[in-house]
């Protein structure tokens, strides 16, 4: 039986990095492990109190409580737990105190077969003295099955990233295309008040293009009747001066 075909029980991984808590439970998941990622100590000491796990991985520095407060309590519940402690500094790490609480530690940034390696020894740290050569037998013969599974892991992980790496540039490129699309309605907007504008003085210069037209027409109707009135004046006059030369 495989690796990562086994069932080793439930694993319960605590970190405050969302982004470390889902890689090591999506590598337990490979070794076998049901993960059940909690987001700080408190968090998972009621996922430990409600439910029965065969590891707990916690991380060292977290903000409420710290990976080794974490510990001290799983451990007075159970004594026997297997138990991996990570930290991204190696001054945190206390090889000594954990060697004495039998405790696997593990370095960050990890790879799959330092967690792999972690967890084989914090089996062995909790198992008794005569499961010890069975243990190492079984572990061997769990290296040996997991070759192909930690090959096809790192595959797909190097597949991983050259998505990642595509998957950010689409996400580039359409960012730009929606910064684009932005600006296009910003100017839009624009137009359409400057039309609406536009608009309004039209109906503006309509309103006076009326106005005067009707005002020219007022005045050539005064021409109109002024002319006709001088052309009267003319005929009287015509007709005074025709008397008068008689």
């Amino acid at each position: 039986m495989g690796e990562a075909d086994r069932d080793r029980g439930r694993a319960l991984v605590i970190d405050d990095n969302p982004a470390v808590r889902q890689l090591v439970c999506e590598f337990l998941r490979i070794f076998g492990f049901d993960a059940q990622a909690a987001a700080s100590g408190p968090e998972g000491l009621v996922w430990w109190e409600r439910e029965s796990f065969t590891l707990v991985v916690s991380d060292l520095s977290m903000p409420e409580m710290s990976g080794w407060e974490v510990i001290e309590t799983v451990r007075r519940l159970s004594s026997d737990i297997p138990v991996i402690l990570m930290s991204g500094s190696a001054s945190g790490l206390d090889a000594q105190r954990a060697c004495d609480s039998r405790i696997a530690l593990l370095s960050k940034p990890f790879r799959l077969e330092d967690l792999r390696a972690a967890v084989i020894a914090a089996t062995e740290a909790i198992a008794p003295p005569s499961r010890e050569a069975p243990a190492a037998t079984e572990a061997s013969r769990c290296a040996e099955s997991l070759g192909g599974t930690l090959d096809r892991a790192q595959t797909a992980s190097h597949t991983l990233r050259q998505a990642g790496t595509w998957l950010a540039t689409i996400c580039e490129a359409m960012q730009t295309v929606l910064d684009e699309q932005q600006a296009c309605r910003e100017q839009l907007a624009v137009m359409q008040e400057e039309h609406r504008v536009l608009r309004g003085a039209h109906a503006a210069l309509a309103g006076t293009h009326e106005s005067m037209a009707r005002t020219i027409g007022s005045l050539q109707a005064e021409r109109d009747g002024t002319r006709r009135l001088l052309s009267e004046m003319r005929s009287v006059l015509d007709a005074h001066l025709q008397r008068l030369g008689r």
